[in-house]
């Protein structure tokens, strides 16, 4: 079995000391589930909750049965608190115990095995002692049921003694295999039928016993434990390198953890300022970008190392400041620059920067307040559509914040403002996939508004979600692909480009089907007039959607090519309005 801290994981902790380690076989009943069920084995609080199947419980216990190697499991000394512990999962409360270990890599199967072992799950194991006796496979004799049926069915020492079905749970939460034998034995021996255990059948079950149940009991794992009391980060670093599914630990979990036992409640927190925001939860934010922000001013860095060093009173002294500066952001997002859904933010890493940008302004007043939004906007969409966010946004953001509080001051113009360069002859390459600069202009058009083709009201976020409002094609693709204009086959790029998509509801996309501009608006335009009585409704929803909206435009004329021409330098003239003016 591959020793857990190779010399490739080693590798994974240069860049900080190197913590010690022993790794030691651990007996599954006195070494490990006994440490559980006496509370001196725990779990870090930031560890996901138990989701493993009874069939997979199932599965692990054949494999602890024939001996198979299940895995190596993680563990850390717990005499210094690092985390908040948490019990297993139908393991006793800690009710303020302070356990001895905390476990971070083997939760699930631990977790399995204290529940099937100790009986205290939503399934009962078993195995059938008279199955084994009779030469069956161990994959048959060993089985679970749930609780309920299970008690119904074997909950009673008679049931059990009649049909030789041992509750596992014996073995480890009872007084174990041999006395249960004899407690059966007793049983049988007062029923007149059965007329006792015959000897050699106790036998057989003894030796079926000691061939495929004893080995569950004095299986081992090999252990690993962390001792010297490692960093907070090795010990991330360890978990993540280890941890069997892969998934990256969060840091807002660990600082909570790390927080609650020094008393300060960060996850209550966060609560609390999710119900009396209005923004970050629409846009689905991180409370990890909180603490990004709050680092970025202590500490001028987002790197997460550093995020994890911030000490609990400096994180709470700034809570305030940073949730305020984030809230202004987005309420702008929302309200001056289009992006209605969180769909739509060209970058999630960019709100860090920003809301710190905010946060350290909150003080302006005045002329100095009413220069500051349109540089924040500049800077916003400079940084969309120069797509500086593509790549090394840490680095990026510790920049931005710095070179902006500069020009703010009087200074030179960010790189990225300065420096911003943009061919609109690149619309045509823009599809989805180049997800920055597409949704920005889509939200550059949303921000005018932009009509509803359906209820020609403006269009909100509600909207969004109500009219099932998607991004769509002008021409649809079925339509070009069938009309081969001038001789000309347009490739997947120029037919997908955002050119020629705008936000359309569903009900107008399905009208629109493989129809032709000049067939579908002229049908919209019918309705709509029919509905409103105002023949110039469609001319302003096109116009609100920066679509040309006269009727010898090449859009009515069924022109793509003339079209494309067209939208490129009214798309082209958004993007000049807004990376100039904000």
């Amino acid at each position: 079995m591959e020793n857990p801290l190779s010399s490739q994981h080693k590798q994974d902790l240069i860049g900080f000391e190197m913590p010690n380690f022993e790794t030691n076989p651990k007996q599954l009943k006195k070494d490990l589930l006994n440490l559980i069920d006496v509370r001196d084995m725990a779990l870090p609080d930031f560890q996901r909750d138990f989701v493993w199947q009874p069939r997979q419980t199932q599965e692990l216990i054949i494999s602890l049965s024939k001996s198979f190697p299940a895995g190596s499991l993680l563990r850390i000394e717990s005499d210094k608190p690092m985390f908040q512990p948490r019990a297993f999962a139908g393991a006793p409360a800690l009710d303020g115990h302070r356990p001895k270990y905390l476990v971070l890599d083997g939760q699930q199967r631990l977790t399995s095995l204290y529940q099937a072992l100790y009986g205290t799950g939503d399934y009962l194991f078993f195995v059938n002692l008279k199955d084994l006796v009779d030469g069956k496979g161990i994959e048959e004799a060993f089985f679970y049921e749930r609780r309920d049926r299970a008690i119904l069915r074997f909950g009673s020492i008679k049931a059990q003694a009649e049909n030789r079905i041992l509750p596992l749970s014996v073995l480890f939460g009872g007084e174990g295999f041999h006395a249960w034998l004899d407690e059966i034995e007793e049983v049988l021996d007062q029923d007149k039928k059965s007329k006792g255990l015959p000897a050699d059948e106790r036998k057989a079950i003894r030796n079926q016993y000691d061939n495929f149940v004893a080995p569950i009991v004095s299986y081992e794992f090999p252990v690993v434990t962390l001792t010297n009391n490692p960093s907070l980060e090795a010990v991330c670093t360890i978990f993540e390198t280890l941890n069997n599914t892969g998934v990256r630990l969060s840091v807002f979990d660990l600082l909570s953890a790390r927080y609650f036992a020094e008393g300060y409640n960060l996850r209550e927190l966060w609560e609390k300022t999710l119900a009396t925001t209005k923004y970050l939860e629409l846009y689905n934010i991180d409370p990890y970008y909180i603490l990004q922000v709050i680092c970025s001013q202590t500490t001028n860095s987002v790197k997460r190392n550093d995020v994890l060093n911030l000490k609990a009173p400096k994180v709470v002294a700034a809570w305030e400041d940073a949730i305020w500066g984030m809230e202004e952001f987005l309420n702008m997002l929302y309200r001056e620059c289009g992006v209605l859904t969180p769909e739509l933010l060209s970058y999630n890493t960019i709100v860090i920067p920003a809301a710190a940008i905010f946060m350290r302004n909150r003080h302006l007043k005045g002329v100095a307040l009413v220069n500051f939004r349109p540089k924040i906007k500049r800077w916003y969409w400079c940084s969309v559509f120069g797509q500086t966010y593509e790549s090394s946004p840490t680095s990026q953001a510790i920049v931005d914040i710095s070179q902006f509080q500069t020009w703010l001051e009087g200074g030179e113009a960010p790189q990225s403002v300065a420096n911003f360069t943009f061919n609109s002859s690149d619309l045509y390459k823009i599809t989805s996939k180049q997800r920055a600069v597409y949704r920005g202009l889509m939200c550059l058009v949303l921000r005018t508004p932009s009509l509803d083709f359906h209820t020609t009201q403006p269009i909100t976020t509600a909207l969004i979600k109500q009219s099932g409002i998607d991004d769509h094609h002008i021409f649809p693709k079925a339509y070009l692909a069938e009309s081969n204009q001038d001789n000309t086959r347009f490739d997947s790029n120029e037919v997908d480009c955002v050119l020629n998509r705008t936000l359309i509801d569903k009900e107008t996309n399905q009208r629109i089907g493989k129809n032709p501009p000049s067939v579908y608006l002229k049908a919209i335009g019918d309705h709509l007039k029919d509905h409103s009585g105002d023949p110039s409704v469609l001319e302003r929803i096109l116009a609100s959607h920066h679509l040309p909206p006269e009727p010898d435009s090449p859009l009515w004329k069924d022109d793509f090519v003339g079209f494309c021409l067209t939208r490129e330098a009214m798309l082209k003239s958004l993007v000049d309005q807004a990376v100039i003016n904000g």
